[in-house]
């Protein structure tokens, strides 16, 4: 144990933390993956719909994506409240509280439903042009091939190279996404904090933990890879996801270079991180 890696550290805490509570786990797995299945099947009504009416293929093509892009959109956000539930669940058995299923609908709540979809809003907008500027090699070099490369377009080394691009971009978007590691689950454990007190004490606190983090998250790649193969997913995105909720609980628990928080913030912050330990 003692020559362990933080990261197998916190690998080991979480197969701890999920004996016996495995049955729980998978359930909420479950739940989410259904809610977003009803989802696509709902916005997949108007492809349906629309192939019925009209014989042109361009046309019904046309319609179908016009609809179907801001009806899925919009419901997965009105769900996504189920998300930010599936995290409680796994935060609640970090700090050591029972796995109750009932969490995924904690947010569901009159008094935060609506807060909760700000919150999820205020991520998603704050990572479209992260995700659109990394991505951007990818569409010049599709943009380039297809006009200038047509020979070379859809061959075997286009799409490897494609690929590597993707996944290359891919990786910057996660190393962005990690100022706001603990976002969600210093909301899970405080929501009287506003959204923007959360996102500012994230920022914070990955000053210090970002190379921690980016190690947790991409030490999850080869279970990630194996759900391709051999292990189901149904056992590692809640393994994964217990993991980097006992992770986000660590580091908001370590942090002490208090010299760079704004004054305003201080004492919120230090409450909100210290909450638990009080109790």
């Amino acid at each position: 144990m003692m020559n362990m890696s933080p990261q197998a550290a916190v690998r080991a805490q979480a197969r701890n933390a999920l004996r016996h509570r495995y049955a729980p786990a998978v359930l909420g797995f479950v739940v989410l993956v259904l809610a977003f299945t009803v989802v696509d099947a709902f916005s997949s009504v108007p492809y349906y719909l629309f192939r019925s009416l009209f014989s042109d293929d361009s046309t019904r093509t046309l319609l179908t994506n016009a609809v179907m892009l801001p009806v899925g959109t919009a419901c997965a956000i009105l769900i996504s409240p189920v998300i930010n539930g599936f995290i409680r669940m796994f935060y609640r058995n970090a700090l050591n509280d029972r796995m109750e299923p009932a969490d995924l609908y904690h947010y569901f709540a009159k008094n935060l439903y609506a807060r909760t979809l700000r919150l999820n809003l205020g991520f998603v907008l704050r990572m479209i042009l992260p995700c659109l500027l990394f991505f951007l090699p990818v569409f010049g070099y599709v943009a380039v091939c297809m006009n200038f490369a047509s020979s070379f377009f859809g061959s075997v080394p286009y799409s490897d190279f494609f690929f590597i691009l993707c996944i290359l971009s891919m990786i910057l978007v996660v190393l962005y996404s990690l100022r706001y590691f603990v976002v969600f689950t210093l909301y899970a454990e405080n929501d009287r904090l506003s959204n923007r007190e959360l996102f500012r004490i994230s920022a914070l606190l990955m000053r210090t933990h970002s190379a921690s983090a980016a190690k947790l998250v991409f030490s999850y790649t080869p279970w990630l890879l194996l759900c391709m193969t051999i292990l189901p997913m149904i056992y590692v995105v809640p393994y994964m996801t217990q993991g980097l909720c006992i992770g986000a609980k660590w580091m908001s628990r370590t942090y002490n270079d208090w010299t760079k928080v704004p004054p305003e913030l201080r004492e919120v912050m230090y409450e909100s991180i210290t909450m638990h330990d009080r109790v």
